[in-house]
């Protein structure tokens, strides 16, 4: 819309909105701020100000480019519970119902190709074909996420599924870095780990987030459930700090993010491994992401030197006694240089307790992409192929996870590692799935209403 044309048809609306700024009290130059952009019709401004008014809002969603776009619903938040200035709480809502919170758990890769071959809950079946939806939990549970909801921001998509272009006025000031905006608030993400509510919880977490307030604050960590980290550039220590409180978490994932210029994956992989180990006994579900920033298609990141950053984690799956659903990156489950020249060699590497498997082929940028799919399709054959029962005797489903790029642009390939999944999986008795997608969070955030 031309908001300069339009905007007398929303002023009781601006003026409403206004008025809710003037009775938070934030700051002076806050304030101005808040003001201006209502002025200018800004919707993540707008949207940030109804969330405010939502006292009994039990679930909420927020897309990414309210991150990117000031922050402004996370720093409502922080104004609201921290502000200390007369009883905002009077005109602001305390958020003291809300069971779960994706804040820009569906940032997209960096390079921009975000288009997928399969929408959000549409994956194959056995046969090959697509089903309308992922399965999903049918007998309510105790803590299960409330049908109670205001989802807010999302960006449209047009029905193939890409992003519709942002609104000019929305570009920001200052260019991105490696695919990755440099001019987003950085305290607009310490509010949503204080609601005490919070059950499920999910965020994209940058490297410069102001971390280091938490420490004097009371976080909502030890009651989480669910907590999904989407393509964090988060430090390892960083990470493994938060980690190491969520005591009572069923569900994880870790998508960790790295500078493709100045980082190697998995740098200070040992925090994380000893975090994970302290949460170990409560996880259910597992799922792990990697990823180099800015993606380049088919570039070698040449780590073949590093393999050592992945010592930490070998094994690390067999260290949660009630893993269930295990989503993990082929080379850190198996190593970089595999050649599965002996049998079995998932079999010491998977917990009894596991019924879920799903094989990732992230970092395809570190080694020729065309090796993914055979190293899948070989260690789930040497593994099915064995005495697999002895070792994962709850095994139920295997699903091969790769980036959609390599599916779009070599078909043919791929459809035949998906026919050698569906021939080893059907004579074990197994259901298989093999999924071309951008490599987001694990599926089994989707089962659960999260992405």
């Amino acid at each position: 819309m031309d908001w300069n044309r339009e905007a007398h048809l929303f002023a009781d609306v601006v003026s409403a909105a206004r008025r809710i700024i003037y009775l938070a009290r934030f700051p002076p130059e806050e304030e101005s701020e808040w003001v201006e952009f209502l002025e200018k019709g800004t919707f993540c401004v707008f949207i940030a100000v109804l969330v405010s008014q939502l006292h009994n809002v039990k679930t909420l969603r927020l897309d990414y480019s309210f991150i990117w776009f000031g922050g402004y619903p996370g720093r409502m938040v922080m104004h609201s519970l921290f502000s200390g200035r007369p009883d905002p709480a009077s005109t602001l809502s305390r958020f003291e119902s809300l069971w779960l919170v994706d804040y820009g758990g569906n940032m997209p890769p960096t390079e921009g190709d975000t288009l997928p071959i399969h929408e959000p809950g549409e994956i194959t079946d056995e046969s090959g074909g697509r089903t309308d939806e992922a399965e999903g939990p049918t007998d309510e549970q105790e803590g299960e996420l409330p049908a109670d909801r205001a989802e807010g921001g999302n960006m449209p998509t047009d029905e193939q599924g890409e992003d519709w272009p942002i609104d000019e006025a929305l570009v920001l000031d200052e260019p991105a870095v490696n695919g990755f905006p440099i001019s987003y608030n950085l305290d607009q993400f310490v509010g949503w780990f204080c609601l005490s509510s919070v059950r499920h919880f999910s965020i994209w977490l940058p490297g410069n987030a102001n971390l280091e307030s938490l420490k004097d604050k009371k976080l909502n960590l030890p009651q989480l459930q669910t907590l999904i980290l989407a393509r964090s550039t988060a430090s390892a220590q960083a990470i493994a700090s938060l980690l190491i409180q969520t005591q009572s978490l069923k569900s994880l994932h870790l998508g960790l993010a790295y500078d493709w210029y100045t980082q190697t994956v998995l740098e200070g992989g040992g925090f994380i491994t000893r975090a994970l180990q302290s949460i170990s006994e409560t996880i259910e579900d597992f799922s792990m992401g990697l990823e180099y920033y800015p993606r380049f298609n088919g570039s070698p990141h040449e780590d073949e030197s590093k393999e050592h950053l992945l010592v930490p984690f070998h094994g690390i799956l067999r260290k949660f006694p009630r893993l269930q659903t295990a989503e993990i990156p082929m080379l850190v489950l198996l190593g970089l240089n595999s050649d599965f020249n002996g049998p079995g060699e998932m079999r010491d590497l998977l917990p009894r307790t596991l019924r879920r498997l799903v094989l990732r082929g992230d970092l395809a940028s570190v080694q020729e992409h065309e090796h993914w799919g055979e190293r899948i399709s070989n260690a789930v054959r040497i593994h099915l192929e064995g005495d697999w029962r002895a070792s994962t005797p709850l095994l139920q489903h295997v699903c091969g996870r790769i980036w959609f790029w390599y599916w779009y642009h070599e078909p043919d390939d791929w459809w035949l590692v998906g026919e050698l999944l569906k021939d080893v999986c059907g004579k074990a008795g197994i259901r298989q799935e093999f999924i071309p997608d951008n490599l987001g969070s694990g599926l089994w955030s989707r089962e659960l209403g999260m992405r």
